[in-house]
C-alpha cells in the first residue's frame, strides 16, 4: 500500500481536483486512523516515523486544490477537533467523536470505527439525503453507547449551508 504521508495526501488531492468539475462535483474523503488529544491525525508506516496530519494543514490542503464542494470524514478518536477547521458554506465534516472524547469501537482490533460503520452500512444505504445520514449515524451511536453503558463519543456533524443546497438537489435524483 502507499505510504500515508502528509506529501502523498497532497498529491492525491490534487489529482483527484484535475479530474473534478469544480461546480458540480463533490469530493468525500474519508480518513480514519488513530486520533491525538491534540486533535491530530497520526500518519504512520512501518520503520518509518510517524507523521501528524493537523486539522488546519488538511484544510490547507483542500483549499489549494481549490476543490469547492467537499464532504469530509474523520473516523478517529478526539476528530471533533477537526470541525471548526474544515467548515465553510460549501462544507460538510462529519467526526467519530468530540475534541475531547475517543470515538466508539475505536482500538488497535479495529480498522474504523463504529460511527463509520453506523454511516456506511446502515444510515447511507436508507438515507438519500446524505446530512440527514449523517445525524442518523450519530443517533445510534448514542443508542449503542447507551445501550452498552460506554462513554458518549459525541459524533459531531457541520455542514454548510451551500454543500446542504447541493446534497439536497443530488439526493433528489
Amino acid at each position: 500500500a502507499p505510504e500515508a504521508s502528509l506529501n502523498s495526501i497532497r498529491q492525491v488531492l490534487n489529482a483527484i481536483a484535475q479530474r473534478m468539475d469544480p461546480e458540480e462535483d463533490i469530493l468525500w474523503l474519508h480518513l480514519t486512523s488513530h486520533g491525538a488529544e491534540s486533535n491530530e491525525l497520526v500518519l504512520s508506516y512501518p520503520g518509518r516515523d510517524l507523521y501528524w496530519l493537523t486539522p488546519s494543514h488538511l484544510r490547507r490542503l483542500m483549499d489549494e486544490t481549490r476543490i469547492r464542494h467537499r464532504i469530509v470524514v474523520v473516523s478517529a478518536c478526539y476528530s471533533g477537533g477537526f470541525v471548526a477547521p474544515l467548515a465553510s458554506p460549501d462544507t460538510l465534516v462529519a467526526t467519530a467523536s468530540s475534541s475531547t472524547r475517543q470515538a466508539y469501537g475505536c482500538g488497535s482490533a479495529s480498522n474504523i470505527t463504529d460511527f463509520s460503520k453506523a454511516l456506511y452500512l446502515e444510515a447511507l444505504p436508507k438515507i438519500r439525503y446524505v446530512p440527514e445520514a449523517m445525524r442518523r449515524a450519530q443517533q445510534i451511536i448514542h443508542e449503542e453507547e447507551t445501550t452498552h453503558q460506554k462513554a458518549h463519543s459525541y459524533p459531531q456533524v457541520r455542514s454548510g449551508a451551500a454543500i446542504e443546497m447541493l446534497l439536497r438537489e443530488l439526493s433528489k435524483r
